[in-house]
């Protein structure tokens, strides 16, 4: 149970992150912040220290990064419904483009 409640705590600590950084973002699109007060929020709230890693928000690549002090991984996130519906439009698309006169 205690390795539940402290993935539960990481998962909240992250979200609370992203939460932050929504803050920063809409701060510097409404002219409150300028883009290097804008970096620096992204990066502080970018960094969620844990017991035995740090996690680091990877914007351009959309994911969290786990560092242990040896290796920076990236970690898989779990396919929203966003992404679903992406990528069933993908594979549409595709299966349309193998059937005759109805793809390009």
């Amino acid at each position: 149970m205690a390795g539940h409640e402290a993935a539960e705590e990481l998962r909240g600590r992250l979200e609370a992150a992203l939460r932050e950084c929504r803050v920063a973002l809409s701060e510097y699109q409404s002219g409150l912040v300028d883009e290097a007060e804008l970096r620096r929020a992204l990066k502080h709230h970018g960094m969620v220290e844990d017991d035995d890693a740090v996690w680091l928000l990877d914007l351009s690549a959309g994911r969290w990064c786990r560092y242990d002090g040896l290796s920076v991984d990236p970690v898989p996130s779990p396919l929203d419904a966003v992404q679903l519906s992406r990528l069933r439009g993908v594979i549409d698309r595709l299966a349309d483009e193998l059937v005759p006169g109805r793809g390009t």
